[in-house]
């Protein structure tokens, strides 16, 4: 069954007393740079493209054109457009504008570059057949590629020819509506009601039938994602301590605002971590390990900030004293999770299959005992690649590990001096909305929650008090 309806505007209600404040003298900024064997490998530039894109991103960008309800438009006189507004940025803080139809809306999810009008955006064909994009096969889906109908169906150079059966038409996959990936979400711009949509479980048939190809962007990864209600803003989870029951934080972009009850009777895991979209259905999950026999479960994300029934994930991890989810660390399109071991204190990936399992293993790093906390906190450094901030057990400074898209990381550069006054960390991606990763940080002696702002290259641009009296909690990711 087919459903397509308008999104509400979202309610947005700060908790009481949780002004943003200065925080006060914690974390100094660093910049001293060791460069390692390899170097980074530079990101490969195409006509057109804008930087790298997390997947979650992409869907954060999409629902905010939803939430903000952009009327669809498609005159090449950026004037005519202008009593609905357009052209639009992308609402979370950056500069670009975009034609507001159903490849403009495609093009500002993936960041694509603009013009200063915003009206050179790709058209349905350029995206397909001008380097942008991959096609793919259907079953291989993931939320933020999309499904495509080029106006040159035949691609013969003329659009709308003969033996063309293509309507020019381009919709943003937003996830698999059911277990057996028959039917779709998604979201797009429609020429026919002049409004975005967003459609739940339209078979996909309906669209291989009618010449649909499906695309994946070639400078989209798989990053953090912490969105667990699916409102486009990045939250955060905590374990009651004693109770054991999990409690969602919902994030507006500038503070934690509403709480609500995500899980009830968590006390038998002694590791529980943000898991990203990890089995491909664009939803948050969780990875949580049995404290008894170790082994480790994926909590399904239901994208209503809950989650479905515990999955065995086939691995134990009895031998790893640690894991921190980092997204899509080996750049295949895939999240994965990463472990120190024990006894080695060697860091190991552990490579996700897409869709809730892994395909194998392997180590990433030596001697990494040096460290009491490791964070993961997606592409901090903006080249594209997963990385992670690790602090130091005897200085408590911060290091930023800058992953290399492969199997390890390219070098490390200290970016915080002092970071002993907190005790409790979140690596939960862009917090604020700016386009950089940012980390969450509890001080062990107020148990308020600090927001320090990535700058998106190797330090931060401040700090403000995000969340009070968090003392409750035993975990938080």
């Amino acid at each position: 069954m087919r459903f397509e309806m308008k999104k509400n505007l979202l309610s947005r209600v700060a908790g009481a007393g949780m002004a943003v404040l200065a925080a006060a003298g914690f974390g100094v900024v660093g910049g001293t740079t060791v460069t390692m064997a390899s170097e980074p490998q530079a990101a490969q530039a195409y006509f057109g493209m804008g930087p790298m894109v997390s997947r979650g991103d992409v869907l954060a960008r999409a629902r905010n054109w939803l939430e903000r309800d952009v009327e669809y438009c498609a005159s090449t006189t950026p004037s005519v457009c202008a009593g609905n507004g357009a052209p639009y940025t992308n609402g979370l803080g950056g500069t670009n504008l975009y034609r507001p139809d159903c490849s403009g809306f495609v093009a500002m999810a993936w960041k694509f570059a603009t013009t200063s009008d915003g009206w050179a955006t790709p058209d349905t064909d350029a995206l397909l057949y001008n380097g942008f994009t991959d096609v793919i096969a259907s079953s291989s889906l993931l939320p933020g590629d999309a499904l495509v109908n080029p106006k040159d169906d035949n691609h013969d150079g003329t659009a709308f020819g003969a033996g063309d059966d293509g309507t020019g038409h381009i919709v943003l996959f937003t996830g698999w509506a059911d277990a057996a990936h028959t039917r779709i979400n998604y979201i797009h711009e429609s020429s026919e009601a002049n409004d975005i949509y967003a459609v739940t479980g339209e078979l996909l048939t309906t669209k291989i039938n009618n010449h649909y190809k499906p695309v994946r962007y070639k400078r989209i990864t798989t990053g953090k994602y912490d969105d667990f209600d699916n409102d486009g803003k990045v939250d955060v989870i905590g374990r009651v301590a004693g109770v054991n029951d999990l409690y969602l934080y919902r994030g507006n972009r500038t503070v934690l605002s509403g709480q609500s009850t995500a899980g009830i009777g968590w006390g038998g895991f002694d590791m529980v971590t943000s898991a990203g979209d990890f089995d491909g259905d664009g939803n948050a999950d969780l990875f949580a390990r049995n404290s008894t026999t170790k082994d480790l479960y994926l909590y399904p994300g239901t994208g209503g900030g809950q989650f479905g029934a515990a999955l065995y994930l086939g691995i134990n991890l009895a031998s790893y004293e640690m894991i921190v989810a980092p997204g899509d660390f080996d750049r295949d399109g895939k999240a994965d999770l990463i472990a120190r071991a024990t006894s080695t204190k060697n860091l190991y990936l552990f490579k996700g299959n897409g869709s809730g399992g892994f395909t194998g293993s392997a180590e990433i790093g030596v001697n990494w005992g040096a460290f009491d906390r490791l964070i993961a906190p997606g592409d901090f450094n903006n080249d594209g690649n997963m990385d992670l901030v690790a602090r130091d057990a005897a200085t408590t400074n911060l290091l930023l590990y800058s992953g290399n898209g492969a199997n390890g990381f390219s070098n490390v550069t200290q970016i915080g001096i002092g970071w002993g006054a907190f005790d409790l960390f979140v690596g939960a991606g862009d917090f604020d909305g700016d386009g950089n990763a940012d980390l969450i940080a509890r001080n062990s002696s107020d148990m308020e929650m600090y927001l320090y702002k990535g700058n998106g290259s190797t330090g931060f641009t401040g700090s403000s008090i995000i969340g009070y009296d968090f003392h409750a909690f035993d975990m938080l990711f």
